[in-house]
């Protein structure tokens, strides 16, 4: 049995798409041979707005109009809360020698200065949206690409020292982080970079946002 969230708007679902950097972070990690983070997400990231667009139940917003605007985290999150968003997926890439994509979620709030955040409501409706995801991913890569366990923003460096991440504390609305690779690791590199193989994760992605929301609807009253 699936959660019902009540984050939707004019019977559309909308779904925020957060290609991670330029922000007050930087421009994100950097491959050996020079590819970086800030274009991969992009790249990523527009693919799957034009596959998602194609979808009639779906309003799709990106948080940056352009590869290069630079949008801090804080006001990424509001892009999301404004919209109602049923999920924003913020959209990264790693270094640090592991291997594959990985989902993180917000178990518990964290705190940023005086802000705190998510709530609780948003932290388990999280929970459950990054299951999803990684469950269809695993099913949709198959061999071709390791899908790790569903991980919470704690066990990320920054949400270690904050209890979640940045963008997950000033949301108001279901938030996951996807690292798509550790661009560190030579296979990572080659599979994040070659267009064929991007264009899977991509696609795989997009069909995991379908797949998790069409599992939402039925479960929502008046659907049984």
């Amino acid at each position: 049995m699936y959660l019902f969230f009540p984050f939707h708007c004019f019977g559309l679902e909308t779904f925020v798409i957060d290609p991670g950097h330029p922000s007050e972070n930087g421009v994100g990690a950097r491959s050996p041979r020079g590819f970086r983070e800030v274009d991969l997400n992009w790249q990523v990231a527009c693919h799957m707005k034009s596959l998602l667009a194609l979808e009639k139940q779906f309003r799709i917003i990106m948080t940056r109009d352009s590869f290069d605007e630079t949008v801090t985290n804080r006001h990424r999150a509001e892009i999301a809360n404004a919209a109602s968003a049923s999920l924003m997926l913020r959209i990264h890439c790693d270094s640090g020698h592991g291997h594959g994509v990985t989902l993180y979620y917000p178990a518990l709030p964290g705190q940023l200065g005086n802000d705190r955040g998510p709530s609780p409501e948003v932290c388990s409706a999280s929970a459950v949206l990054a299951s999803l995801v990684q469950n269809h991913l695993s099913q949709a890569l198959g061999a071709s690409y390791r899908v790790n366990r569903v991980k919470t923003d704690r066990q990320t460096a920054i949400g270690s020292r904050q209890g979640a991440l940045t963008g997950s504390i000033f949301s108001h609305v279901p938030v996951v982080t996807i690292e798509l690779g550790y661009l560190d690791n030579p296979l990572d590199e080659s599979f994040l970079t070659a267009t064929p193989t991007q264009n899977l994760l991509s696609e795989a992605l997009a069909g995991a946002i379908r797949h998790c929301f069409g599992k939402l609807t039925e479960n929502r009253p008046g659907n049984h």
